[in-house]
Protein backbone atom coordinates (compact mmCIF):
# COMPACT_ATOMS: atom_id res chain seq x y z
CA UNK A 1 0.00 0.00 0.00
CA UNK A 2 0.91 3.82 -0.30
CA UNK A 3 3.95 4.24 1.93
CA UNK A 4 5.20 0.79 2.94
CA UNK A 5 6.48 0.03 4.38
CA UNK A 6 6.27 1.94 8.15
CA UNK A 7 9.26 2.55 10.29
CA UNK A 8 7.61 1.52 13.67
CA UNK A 9 9.67 1.63 16.94
CA UNK A 10 8.73 -0.51 19.95
CA UNK A 11 9.05 0.72 23.29
CA UNK A 12 9.97 -1.89 26.06
CA UNK A 13 7.59 -2.21 28.82
CA UNK A 14 7.33 -2.02 32.91
CA UNK A 15 9.85 -3.09 34.92
CA UNK A 16 9.89 -6.57 36.12
CA UNK A 17 10.73 -9.55 38.35
CA UNK A 18 13.15 -10.72 35.10
CA UNK A 19 15.66 -8.01 36.21
CA UNK A 20 18.84 -9.16 36.66
CA UNK A 21 21.54 -8.35 39.42
CA UNK A 22 25.38 -8.81 39.93
CA UNK A 23 28.66 -7.87 42.13
CA UNK A 24 30.12 -8.72 44.68
CA UNK A 25 27.64 -7.76 47.66
CA UNK A 26 25.60 -10.06 46.41
CA UNK A 27 27.79 -12.73 48.23
CA UNK A 28 30.59 -11.75 49.95
CA UNK A 29 30.85 -8.47 51.71
CA UNK A 30 32.69 -7.27 55.60
CA UNK A 31 31.96 -5.36 58.36
CA UNK A 32 32.60 -1.56 58.20
CA UNK A 33 32.97 -1.86 54.53
CA UNK A 34 30.58 -0.41 51.69
CA UNK A 35 29.06 -3.48 49.70
CA UNK A 36 27.89 -2.67 46.12
CA UNK A 37 26.03 -4.49 43.73
CA UNK A 38 23.75 -3.52 40.62
CA UNK A 39 20.65 -4.41 38.58
CA UNK A 40 20.07 -4.23 35.03
CA UNK A 41 15.87 -3.57 34.39
CA UNK A 42 14.08 -6.01 32.35
CA UNK A 43 10.50 -5.58 31.03
CA UNK A 44 7.64 -8.35 31.18
CA UNK A 45 8.67 -9.53 28.13
CA UNK A 46 12.24 -10.15 29.13
CA UNK A 47 13.57 -7.19 27.25
CA UNK A 48 16.43 -5.05 28.35
CA UNK A 49 15.00 -1.75 29.62
CA UNK A 50 16.78 1.32 28.08
CA UNK A 51 14.99 4.31 30.03
CA UNK A 52 15.36 4.62 33.80
CA UNK A 53 13.07 6.39 36.57
CA UNK A 54 12.54 2.83 38.11
CA UNK A 55 11.78 2.08 41.59
CA UNK A 56 14.18 -1.06 43.09
CA UNK A 57 14.30 -1.36 46.56
CA UNK A 58 16.38 -3.38 48.69
CA UNK A 59 16.24 -4.85 52.19
CA UNK A 60 18.72 -6.94 54.52
CA UNK A 61 17.26 -8.89 57.52
CA UNK A 62 19.00 -10.96 59.61
CA UNK A 63 22.55 -10.32 61.76
CA UNK A 64 21.99 -7.06 59.35
CA UNK A 65 19.01 -4.72 59.25
CA UNK A 66 18.65 -2.25 56.81
CA UNK A 67 16.14 -0.90 53.92
CA UNK A 68 18.02 1.09 50.33
CA UNK A 69 16.73 2.22 47.54
CA UNK A 70 18.76 1.60 44.21
CA UNK A 71 20.49 5.16 42.20
CA UNK A 72 20.90 5.19 38.71
CA UNK A 73 24.14 4.65 37.22
CA UNK A 74 26.33 7.28 35.88
CA UNK A 75 25.65 7.85 31.84
CA UNK A 76 26.76 7.63 29.31
CA UNK A 77 29.13 5.17 31.10
CA UNK A 78 33.26 5.69 32.06
CA UNK A 79 34.14 4.11 28.91
CA UNK A 80 32.76 6.69 26.74
CA UNK A 81 33.56 9.76 29.01
CA UNK A 82 37.20 8.71 29.51
CA UNK A 83 36.52 9.10 33.39
CA UNK A 84 37.51 6.71 36.32
CA UNK A 85 35.09 3.57 36.25
CA UNK A 86 32.25 3.95 39.25
CA UNK A 87 32.56 1.55 42.13
CA UNK A 88 30.17 -1.18 40.51
CA UNK A 89 28.62 -0.22 37.12
CA UNK A 90 29.68 -1.84 34.59
CA UNK A 91 31.67 1.03 32.33
CA UNK A 92 30.01 -0.30 29.22
CA UNK A 93 26.63 -0.36 29.60
CA UNK A 94 25.00 1.81 27.90
CA UNK A 95 21.26 1.83 28.86
CA UNK A 96 19.57 3.93 31.05
CA UNK A 97 18.11 1.06 33.15
CA UNK A 98 20.88 0.60 34.67
CA UNK A 99 21.20 1.06 38.74
CA UNK A 100 23.10 -0.03 41.94
CA UNK A 101 22.36 -0.24 45.20
CA UNK A 102 25.60 0.23 48.61
CA UNK A 103 25.28 -1.10 51.91
CA UNK A 104 28.06 -1.26 55.03
CA UNK A 105 26.84 -4.21 57.43
CA UNK A 106 28.12 -4.14 60.66
CA UNK A 107 27.68 -7.76 62.05
CA UNK A 108 28.74 -10.98 60.90
CA UNK A 109 26.03 -13.78 60.80
CA UNK A 110 22.93 -14.86 58.71
CA UNK A 111 22.18 -11.83 56.78
CA UNK A 112 19.38 -11.99 53.80
CA UNK A 113 19.70 -9.66 51.06
CA UNK A 114 16.01 -9.05 48.85
CA UNK A 115 16.07 -6.96 46.18
CA UNK A 116 12.66 -5.54 44.63
CA UNK A 117 11.09 -3.74 41.71
CA UNK A 118 8.37 -1.80 42.00
CA UNK A 119 5.32 -3.08 40.00
CA UNK A 120 3.29 -0.18 39.31
CA UNK A 121 0.55 -2.51 37.35
CA UNK A 122 -0.59 -4.58 40.25
CA UNK A 123 -0.01 -1.64 42.74
CA UNK A 124 -3.68 -0.04 44.02
CA UNK A 125 -3.91 3.11 46.29
CA UNK A 126 -3.76 0.67 49.30
CA UNK A 127 -0.77 -1.14 48.69
CA UNK A 128 2.54 -1.09 46.85
CA UNK A 129 3.41 -4.42 45.47
CA UNK A 130 7.17 -5.13 45.07
CA UNK A 131 8.48 -8.30 43.70
CA UNK A 132 11.76 -10.22 44.04
CA UNK A 133 13.92 -9.81 40.50
CA UNK A 134 15.53 -12.58 39.47
CA UNK A 135 17.84 -14.61 41.70
CA UNK A 136 16.57 -12.92 45.20
CA UNK A 137 17.03 -13.29 48.42
CA UNK A 138 20.59 -13.94 48.38
CA UNK A 139 22.88 -14.88 51.54
CA UNK A 140 25.75 -12.88 51.66
CA UNK A 141 28.43 -14.43 53.63
CA UNK A 142 29.70 -11.29 56.02
CA UNK A 143 32.62 -11.19 57.52
CA UNK A 144 34.79 -9.43 60.25
CA UNK A 145 37.15 -6.57 59.44
CA UNK A 146 40.68 -6.00 60.92
CA UNK A 147 41.31 -6.40 64.42
CA UNK A 148 40.39 -3.80 66.93
CA UNK A 149 42.29 -3.54 70.63
CA UNK A 150 39.66 -2.07 72.31
CA UNK A 151 37.70 -4.31 71.67
CA UNK A 152 39.63 -8.04 71.56
CA UNK A 153 39.04 -10.30 74.81
CA UNK A 154 41.87 -11.03 77.08
CA UNK A 155 41.32 -14.28 79.52
CA UNK A 156 43.44 -16.41 81.77
CA UNK A 157 46.28 -15.93 84.13
CA UNK A 158 46.46 -12.38 83.87
CA UNK A 159 46.50 -11.13 87.60
CA UNK A 160 47.16 -13.85 89.88
CA UNK A 161 50.31 -15.49 88.53
CA UNK A 162 53.13 -16.96 90.59
CA UNK A 163 57.05 -16.46 90.16
CA UNK A 164 59.03 -19.01 88.30
CA UNK A 165 55.33 -20.68 86.46
CA UNK A 166 54.32 -20.63 83.09
CA UNK A 167 51.16 -18.51 83.01
CA UNK A 168 48.77 -18.34 80.48
CA UNK A 169 46.35 -16.30 78.97
CA UNK A 170 44.14 -16.18 75.75
CA UNK A 171 43.01 -13.26 73.06
CA UNK A 172 40.19 -13.30 70.99
CA UNK A 173 40.50 -10.83 68.59
CA UNK A 174 37.68 -8.55 67.53
CA UNK A 175 36.78 -6.02 64.84
CA UNK A 176 35.54 -2.81 65.72
CA UNK A 177 32.07 -3.78 66.33
CA UNK A 178 33.01 -6.85 68.41
CA UNK A 179 32.84 -9.64 65.39
CA UNK A 180 34.91 -12.54 66.19
CA UNK A 181 37.76 -12.56 63.84
CA UNK A 182 37.63 -15.94 61.97
CA UNK A 183 41.55 -15.95 60.58
CA UNK A 184 44.76 -16.35 61.82
CA UNK A 185 48.16 -14.64 60.60
CA UNK A 186 48.10 -11.84 63.09
CA UNK A 187 50.89 -10.18 64.69
CA UNK A 188 50.43 -10.09 68.36
CA UNK A 189 53.29 -9.02 70.76
CA UNK A 190 53.57 -9.55 74.64
CA UNK A 191 55.40 -7.44 77.09
CA UNK A 192 55.27 -7.56 80.52
CA UNK A 193 56.77 -4.14 82.20
CA UNK A 194 57.57 -3.36 86.26
CA UNK A 195 59.62 -5.50 88.42
CA UNK A 196 60.81 -7.12 85.68
CA UNK A 197 60.51 -6.96 82.13
CA UNK A 198 60.01 -9.70 80.05
CA UNK A 199 59.00 -11.16 76.74
CA UNK A 200 56.35 -13.95 75.63
CA UNK A 201 55.06 -15.97 72.53
CA UNK A 202 51.28 -15.88 71.32
CA UNK A 203 50.56 -19.14 69.73
CA UNK A 204 47.32 -19.70 68.07
CA UNK A 205 44.70 -21.26 70.54
CA UNK A 206 41.43 -22.97 70.55
CA UNK A 207 39.48 -24.50 67.20
CA UNK A 208 38.42 -20.74 65.79
CA UNK A 209 41.41 -18.61 64.02
CA UNK A 210 41.73 -15.14 65.58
Amino acid sequence: IKNSPFMVTFEDGRPSEYSTASGDGLTLAYTDTLTYFQVFAYDVRNNRRSTGGDTYQFTLHGANNYTGYLVPCPKPPAAQTGEAHHAICDPYDVEEGHYYGVYTPLYTGITVLSVYVFNSTHATDDAVVLQHITGSPWLPTVLPNTQDPYTSDIDGDIYDTIAGKTQTMQIQLRDVNGNKLISGGHSLELCMYGVASEWGTIVPWGSTPG
